[in-house]
């Protein structure tokens, strides 16, 4: 299965942005953000490609894979939880 995403990613990423997107589905705004509409293979390569940006990218559509990447990003963190780091020891 293939997703159809629209993916927005911060100034601050722009050159690898431009690296990893052909350069005709990138879209760039007045506040040097970039909007980059992309077919891929919906499975955990994309999520954690999408992960790999960190806070410089915003999943706008579809919402189901926002949800998806919010909940990993939710599960990092609690990996990092200051609660959670006395049991690791």
């Amino acid at each position: 299965n293939t997703v159809e995403l629209v993916l927005k990613f911060s100034p601050e990423v722009r050159i690898r942005v431009e690296e990893y997107f052909e350069e005709s589905v990138v879209k760039y705004t007045s506040d040097g953000s970039m909007i980059v509409s992309v077919s891929f293979p919906e499975d955990e390569w994309v999520y954690s490609t999408i992960l790999s940006f960190g806070e410089h990218v915003e999943v706008v559509s579809p919402q189901r894979i926002r949800e998806i990447v919010r909940e990993k990003a939710e599960k990092i963190c609690s990996v990092y939880n200051a609660d959670t780091l006395l049991s690791h020891r």
